[in-house]
C-alpha cells in the first residue's frame, strides 16, 4: 500500500483492487436487494487500516 512514486517503493496495488470491488458493489448492490449509496466497508488489524486509507484516498472518492 505504500508507495514513494520513485523507483524505491513503487506501491502495493491491494488498495486499487479493493476499489475495483467496491465498483462491482456499487454496480451489483441491487440485484441483492442493497442500496449503492449505502454501503458500509470495516476491517480489524490490517482491514481497519485499509478503510482509513480509503477515507484519506483521492482514488476512492466516489465509491465511498
Amino acid at each position: 500500500f505504500l508507495s514513494t512514486e520513485d523507483a524505491s517503493a513503487r506501491g502495493n496495488y491491494g488498495l486499487l483492487d479493493q476499489i475495483l470491488a467496491l465498483k462491482w458493489v456499487k454496480n451489483n448492490i441491487m440485484a441483492f436487494g442493497g442500496n449503492a449509496s449505502d454501503v458500509t466497508i470495516f476491517g480489524n488489524s490490517a482491514g481497519g487500516a485499509c478503510v482509513g486509507l480509503h477515507l484519506i484516498s483521492p482514488m476512492s472518492r466516489g465509491k465511498r
